[in-house]
């Protein structure tokens, strides 16, 4: 049994010791074997007509048509190709917070969106974002022509920021806020242009971005007592820097990419997880309660983590996590947070306010919660995502205006009667990024199949077919009026379009928790 005592950075060797040993204790080994696999988005076609194919065609209008050089202006300028970030001769798109966050999501949702859209449109969408990739090309080039400390560097902003993080008193926001959040979203949206889109400029960007950052973090592990420093710099927001890092890893094969996801692991937040312990509600001092969208995006790492290297403590920190926040912590619209910090378990009547459930955190828990799917297959883990996604996503797009898709930051559970709309092209504070991206995926997890091809799982029920490319079949889903009806009759239709495989296969369709109490039937 271990005692998580409060820490500070004078207090910091019963923690390490307690994190040393739940590393130690695990060591690294192969990667595990899935129980289900996802099928790629270019293999499912959203239904013409259905809901989910007008919310992903509105949000394939919205990210065609926001302009290329609002959206490229603070990193042009940062980089002294368009003015200077002091003096821009362009207009940005981006929340003054937390500078360039934006571009990195737009790149992710534009791959996948090339994945998900119509061939015509799918097109014009890949041009743009290749358009995009090369100008941060010119960026990066810029920088790295600075010389020693700026080789690979990519960021809306002078590496000043970084400097300030990494020296006591590891200042946030001097000048620009949480550098490695925005860095995060750029090495991912990079790395989605080339796994998705095919973009290997892209792969080559971000790949020097990693090789930039590797040495920056040493630097301070290498200071006396720099272990404890470098856990100070995690204080500050830092997105999912270990789950790309992870996923670049996944691609190189380079084990340099794999202990740099390593060094993202903020033992504060990580450690009473590892032993099953609720701290979500921040007994260890932070005032409030965590921060959710600073923390959820760790878990993410370590779930990819483990699955890259079968660490037993990376999978406890997940599953844990994940465990914790939906029966202590959640909503019953599978949302979570209130003023975006969790509070004391089992008191969310006190936190039903007009400022619940912020859009980023549950895009980033239903990606947590897809992690364990592909674990387990486990039927109430997709039953969680449909609540979540019905509940908590669905209906933060709004396409009542032709002329401008709105989305909202929170869903307000009480104290308000109407949702706080806003434009989707003004502000652009981050769960416009991440609304971004998921209404270009609505597609990624209706069905899955086993490693071995042999069982066809259909998790979630919306009109749509699937080329299953390793069996030669196409399997479409009729869902029928769900889930605006009560009541609905869903059709499968399976056809062997190809000779090459004729070996028998499973069909499994969940039936959802909710649909229990009635009669239900399959014919």
């Amino acid at each position: 049994a271990f005692h998580i005592k409060r820490l500070d950075c004078t207090d910091f060797m019963p923690w390490l010791v307690l994190v040393a040993f739940l590393l130690t204790s695990s060591a690294d080994g192969t990667p595990i074997k899935f129980a289900a696999l996802p099928f790629n988005l270019s293999d499912v076609t959203l239904a013409p007509g259905s809901l989910y194919a007008e919310m992903e065609n509105r949000n394939f209008e919205l990210l065609l048509s926001l302009e290329d050089d609002r959206l490229l202006c603070l990193y042009m300028a940062a980089a002294n190709l368009s003015g200077t970030f002091a003096k821009p001769t362009c207009k940005p798109y981006d929340h003054p917070r937390y500078w360039g966050h934006y571009l990195g999501h737009y790149l992710s949702a534009t791959a996948m969106s090339y994945q998900s859209a119509p061939a015509v449109v799918a097109d014009h969408i890949r041009t743009k974002s290749a358009g995009v990739v090369a100008a941060l090309g010119r960026a990066q080039d810029a920088w790295t022509r600075k010389g020693a400390g700026y080789e690979g560097f990519l960021y809306p902003y002078d590496r000043v920021s970084f400097d300030r993080l990494f020296k006591a008193p590891f200042r946030n926001c001097d000048p620009v806020c949480v550098p490695f959040y925005v860095m995060h979203k750029m090495m991912a949206g990079l790395l989605d242009q080339y796994s998705r889109a095919g973009n290997s400029q892209a792969f080559k960007m971000v790949t020097a971005m990693a090789s930039w950052v590797k040495p920056e973090v040493e630097a301070i592990l290498a200071r006396p007592n720099g272990e404890a420093q470098w856990q100070s710099v995690l204080n500050t927001e830092w997105g999912g820097m270990n789950e790309v890092l992870y996923n670049l890893y996944a691609i190189t094969g380079d084990s340099n990419h794999l202990v740099l996801g390593k060094y993202f692991n903020h033992y504060q937040w990580t450690a009473p997880l590892a032993i099953g312990q609720d701290d979500l509600d921040a007994s260890h001092g932070n005032t409030g309660g965590n921060h959710a969208n600073t923390h959820i995006p760790e878990i993410i790492g370590s779930a990819r983590g483990y699955e890259l290297t079968g660490n037993s403590t990376q999978n406890k920190i997940a599953s844990n996590f994940f465990s914790i926040v939906t029966t202590a912590h959640t909503f019953a619209t599978g949302g979570s947070n209130d003023h975006e910090h969790w509070g004391k378990p089992h008191r969310m009547g006190y936190q039903l306010d007009s400022d619940t459930e912020e859009s980023c955190t549950t895009y980033n828990i239903l990606k947590v919660a897809r992690h364990l799917y592909e674990w387990s297959a486990d039927a109430g883990l997709a039953d969680f995502f449909e609540r979540a996604l019905l509940n908590g996503m669905m209906g933060n797009q709004n396409r009542l205006n032709p002329n401008m898709t709105r989305f909202i930051y929170m869903l307000p559970l009480g104290g308000v009667v109407r949702k706080p709309w806003s434009d989707s092209n003004r502000g652009f504070p981050c769960c416009w990024g991440t609304l971004s991206e998921q209404f270009s995926k609505l597609g990624d997890s209706i069905m899955f199949r086993s490693p071995e091809n042999d069982v066809l799982y259909v998790n979630f029920f919306a009109s749509a077919s699937l080329d299953w490319p390793e069996r030669g079949y196409t399997v479409s889903l009729d869902a029928g009026a769900f889930p605006a009806s009560m009541t609905s009759t869903g059709t499968i239709k399976i056809e062997h379009v190809s000779r090459r495989d004729n070996e028998a296969w499973t069909l499994m369709v969940r039936v959802p928790y909710w649909a229990l109490s009635g009669r239900n039937a399959a014919t």
